[in-house]
């Protein structure tokens, strides 16, 4: 196969489909897209809202819920508990197809009657005001949060306990505007760092404890914008400045960025990886424009996933193969254009299905096979 040029029908620029990509096309039976990468990413993000949030009675029982539609919203909205409840069945809302009639439009009228989750929070313990929110305790307004407890104002994190302003972090604690940063503690103001231990004020900082602006640091101790101190010395400077207030604080800041930039940085953050290409890729091999992932094979232009093997254009997934055009799916496989279906085989263009085989254009099906508009045949 040889590389194509294509015009996209979106933004009008130029994008090429290099040999590799057609032949996954070819693999899983679909045309080459019509859109360039970057229209196609934007048009898959469309379908995950994390961060908003709002307040709208259930479609169900009326009563006052929080959820990711807002009351203005054209679909019919159930609570969590009621939506996964024995008490509706989404089956009822089943349509046969209709081969005059263009497929899309049916579609979309079968998304407007099926009821949506108001929100995906669960085995959750008082925090109501987190979305995408899986097994977590006492947290409010994270988005993107698993297995985390006593946390506020974060999002893509994990593991994560008593910490605030973080974002993309893993398996930390007390912790304060960390950034891209995994297994520190008692630390703030952290970016790019992992193993970092009362700490402030780091960029790509590696197995370090009581320091204090720094970049690039191996293993360092005690150590105060460049400069090696002794413990009491070190301990005496940093009291200063933590009771030096918000002045003292913000000139620190200041400081911090300057200092960042005097540094030359890595192209990428690639941790054993084979011919990749991305950012923030771990364990990977054979994968182009990847970030935030790690255990992938042969996949593009994928965002936020781990342990895939044959992905193409999606974001949130895990444990997953042949999969091309979807988001917020969990252990599927030949799955194509769908949004938050699990467990599930041989599924096209579905919408909140889970534990599903062989269904086509079918929304918040459960436990079902060869369906069609829901309907089953």
């Amino acid at each position: 196969m040889i590389s194509e040029t294509k015009t996209c029908q979106n933004c009008k620029q130029n994008f090429t489909i290099e040999p590799e990509d057609l032949a996954f096309y070819d693999k899983i039976k679909v045309p080459p897209p019509t859109w360039c990468p970057e229209c196609r990413m934007v048009r898959r993000f469309i379908w995950r809202n994390e961060r908003a949030l709002y307040k709208r009675q259930s479609d169900f029982s009326k009563k006052d819920i929080i959820s990711l539609y807002s009351k203005i919203s054209p679909f019919k909205v159930y609570d969590h508990k009621e939506w996964w409840s024995d008490e509706w069945d989404s089956m009822s809302y089943s349509r046969e197809y209709d081969f005059s009639k263009p497929f899309f439009i049916q579609f979309q009228e079968l998304q407007k009657k099926v009821p949506r989750i108001s929100i995906f929070n669960q085995q959750c313990v008082n925090s109501e005001y987190t979305n995408q929110s899986y097994e977590n305790k006492n947290c409010y307004l994270c988005s993107s949060i698993a297995n985390s407890e006593d946390s506020a104002y974060c999002a893509n994190v994990n593991e994560i306990k008593q910490a605030l302003d973080s974002f993309f972090v893993n398996k930390s604690e007390l912790g304060y505007e960390l950034i891209d940063s995994e297994r520190c503690y008692n630390s703030a103001f952290i970016i790019n760092s992992d193993n970092c231990i009362d700490s402030m004020f780091l960029y790509d900082c590696k197995n370090c404890q009581n320091c204090i602006g720094a970049v690039g640091l191996r293993n360092g101790q005690y150590v105060f914008f460049g400069e090696q101190l002794s413990k009491d010395k070190f301990n005496k400077k940093r009291q200063e400045f933590i009771l030096g207030g918000y002045e003292i604080l913000e000139n620190v800041k200041k400081k911090f960025l300057e200092l960042i930039i005097k540094f030359p940085r890595k192209s990428d953050r690639l941790k054993k990886c084979v011919n990749c290409t991305g950012d923030f890729l771990t364990n990977s091999k054979n994968v182009k424009q990847g970030f935030g992932a790690f255990d992938l094979e042969d996949c593009g232009y994928i965002t936020r996933m781990y342990a895939c093997k044959d992905v193409y254009d999606s974001y949130g997934l895990g444990e997953s193969q042949l999969i091309y055009e979807t988001i917020s799916n969990q252990t599927v496989y030949s799955v194509k254009f769908s949004n938050v279906t699990s467990d599930s085989r041989n599924c096209d263009y579905c919408d909140l299905c889970f534990n599903c085989e062989n269904c086509f254009a079918c929304i918040g099906l459960r436990n079902k096979q060869y369906c069609i508009l829901n309907k089953q045949y």
